[in-house]
């Protein structure tokens, strides 16, 4: 147990003595930052400059390419879903009209030729509605993600924008006080 206290009290003696002598080793290491760096700076500036106005244009393209491409795949699931949709609606035509000609098979009396009549016409209107209802909300929904993808564009525009006039302000200050 004392040996390991003595091993402690060793560690610590250690690191005042190296902690001690760090002030005037960093002293001697630390340069002033005074207006030695400015000249270089200041021929270098037009060089970064054009160099970080670059990276702001090329990330705009990026955007602009990556948007492109989300419209156009959202253009294109849209359009798998309407096929899918119409090709579901087609199949179910086929199923209740078959349905239809069997229960005009099964009905012998003119009440129940009527009945079916009747439940024709009630089904089709039922089914109009269902139809109209499902159209209307594919619909509000994709007006509702166009505006909400106009918005969001819009506001990045103009996070850009400002970003764009900031970055040009601090360039042109910059060139400014190098001169």
């Amino acid at each position: 147990m004392s040996s390991d206290l003595s091993r402690i009290a060793l560690g610590f003696g250690s690191f005042a003595i190296i902690a001690a002598g760090m002030p005037s080793a960093l002293a001697q290491t630390t340069r002033s930052v005074g207006t030695q760096g400015a000249p270089l700076f200041c021929s270098r500036i037009g060089n970064m400059s054009t160099e970080l106005l670059g990276r702001v244009n090329t990330r705009e393209e990026n955007l602009t390419d990556r948007r492109a491409e989300r419209t156009t795949g959202i253009s294109d699931r849209e359009n798998d879903h309407d096929r899918q949709l119409a090709a579901r609606r087609t199949e179910q035509i086929a199923k209740r009209n078959d349905q239809y000609a069997k229960l005009d098979r099964l009905a012998t009396t003119d009440a129940q030729k009527a009945a079916v009549a009747a439940f024709k016409t009630a089904i089709e209107t039922a089914i109009t509605a269902r139809r109209a209802a499902v159209d209307k909300a594919v619909a509000d929904f994709r007006s509702g993600l166009d505006a909400a993808l106009a918005s969001r564009k819009s506001q990045v525009d103009a996070a850009i924008a400002a970003f764009k006039t900031s970055v040009t302000a601090a360039l042109d200050k910059a060139k400014a006080d190098c001169t």
